[in-house]
């Protein structure tokens, strides 16, 4: 994996790894809440046969830094903006996944003219109605996520994670490696908690944009 450091505000300093492979347009995948850029190991080699394809791992997941942030949609869209812009990218197509459908999403509302193409695979939309789960509502209470992880180990995040995604191994492998590690736990908790809104319908900062987009000044 390359990695890229971030410049300005917020973000400034902060390493992003990514995959990078292929030649042509640029398209970007973007994984969702707990996966990394090796989530879409096998569609990165189906399309760099067309495209130049960059799959990060977004800040707070993976290999990428993990700040004491906010984890909110305007942190995402500032840290996919700052990628973009180190990685040497214009013009890209998105895609994303869950929590990546949102950040496409508000990205391409806040920047318009740098999206040629808008892919969402199961995405948490803004502006589509959904409700969490019950465990991820307890789960994103301040605390209770974090004192349920000390009794968390690696196999027993493996054998949750399969539940989730099956005998796919290098997934699993990832996922359970992250999850075992206090500093990724810490951020896991504070995305699950910014990345929705109090009511407990699921992000909406995209929403927002796009209303005002939609409307005008």
């Amino acid at each position: 994996m390359s990695e890229v450091r971030l410049q300005g505000g917020q973000i400034d300093g902060l390493a992003v790894h990514y995959v990078r492979l292929g030649h042509g347009p640029a398209v970007v995948l973007l994984h969702g809440l707990g996966g990394f850029a090796e989530s879409w190991r096998r569609t990165i080699d189906a399309l760099a046969r067309r495209a130049d394809v960059l799959a990060p791992d977004l800040p707070g997941f993976g290999l990428s830094a993990k700040p004491r942030s906010r984890y909110d949609l305007d942190f995402f869209v500032r840290a996919l903006h700052g990628f973009l812009a180190a990685a040497g990218v214009g013009q890209v197509s998105l895609v994303g996944h869950s929590l990546g459908g949102a950040i496409a999403v508000a990205y391409t509302l806040t920047h318009p003219a740098r999206v040629d193409r808008l892919a969402l695979v199961s995405a948490v939309v803004p502006g589509f109605d959904y409700r969490p789960s019950w465990l991820y509502r307890l789960a994103a209470v301040r605390g209770v996520g974090e004192l349920a992880s000390l009794c968390g180990t690696r196999p027993l995040y493996r054998a949750a994670m399969a539940r989730c995604f099956g005998a796919c191994w290098f997934l699993l492998s990832g996922l359970s490696a992250t999850l075992s590690a206090a500093r990724a736990r810490t951020c896991f908790h504070g995305e699950l908690r910014d990345c929705r809104r109090p009511n407990g319908s699921c992000v909406d900062v995209g929403a927002r944009r796009g209303n005002r987009l939609a409307t005008g000044p």
